[in-house]
């Protein structure tokens, strides 16, 4: 990634290419769109835990020296998916707005992947229609999907909560790009519960496990435990989990 070259500059951010292809971003400009009060530093070391970015698989860090003191400035180059992630956790106008271009960018360098420029006229006449009949069954395919995710979502229920609400955020994590957002939106909906009724579920998963410990409940039994466990032992948890988990789906855009 050390090379980079300017791809895109017309949006919200520029967009780099490096040497092996890969569309990223700079995380110091992405924080200045984002408008973020924090200081970058303690912002992009928030993120990167927040979203279990890894180095040299999600981002990477570039060296530079300054000219006019000679320190040392540590620039963080982010790939797409990462930057959308980053993005969508600002929970305001600007990070919706972001994680939306970052969506039509990789729709656009999708696109421009087959350049039908130096076909002859016959196969860019046939390219064009095909193209077209691709899009007009895709369209026919998302929207009947919309019903079905409206479905899904107004049917939601507490007797299926725990099955349909991870169903519900599995989908959401899939119009944001795919299965690597799975535990950021899980993460989000613990968060808002938590918030909305005043709760610690790591602390009460943590007694709860100390409990079964005095027990005599085997360490394999205790340790297969989670926050949902909690969950389900709190009806009116289950209900704010339930309502939290119809919200992140209208949110995201499963309905």
């Amino acid at each position: 990634m050390d090379n980079l070259k300017i791809i895109e500059t017309t949006g919200l951010i520029i967009i780099y290419e490096t040497d092996k292809g890969e569309k990223v971003v700079n995380a110091r400009e992405l924080h200045q769109g984002l408008e973020s009060k924090q200081d970058f530093s303690t912002w992009i070391k928030k993120r990167i835990e927040d979203t279990d970015a890894e180095e040299n698989q999600h981002y990477i860090r570039l060296h530079k020296k300054m000219e006019a003191n000679n320190a040392t400035l540590i620039e963080y180059i982010l790939k797409l998916d990462t930057a959308k992630e980053m993005a969508m956790l600002e929970r305001n106008d600007k990070g919706r707005e972001y994680r939306r271009y970052f969506i039509e960018i990789e729709k656009k360098f999708k696109q421009n992947l087959l350049d039908s420029r130096n076909l002859s006229p016959e196969l860019q006449l046939l390219t064009g229609l095909l193209n077209q009949l691709a899009a007009q069954e895709l369209a026919t395919k998302e929207i009947k999907q919309e019903v079905q995710d409206m479905r899904d979502v107004i049917s939601l229920d507490s007797t299926s909560w725990r099955k349909e609400g991870h169903a519900l955020i599995v989908k959401a994590a899939n119009k944001l790009g795919g299965n690597e957002y799975i535990k950021t939106l899980t993460n989000e909906t613990y968060r808002l519960l938590e918030h909305r009724f005043g709760v610690n579920l790591n602390q009460r998963l943590i007694n709860k496990k100390r409990r079964l410990a005095e027990e005599g409940i085997c360490k394999s039994k205790r340790e297969k435990l989670n926050k949902m466990d909690i969950i389900s032992e709190d009806k009116k948890l289950i209900e704010g989990y339930v309502i939290i988990a119809k919200e992140l789906a209208i949110k995201y855009g499963v309905a």
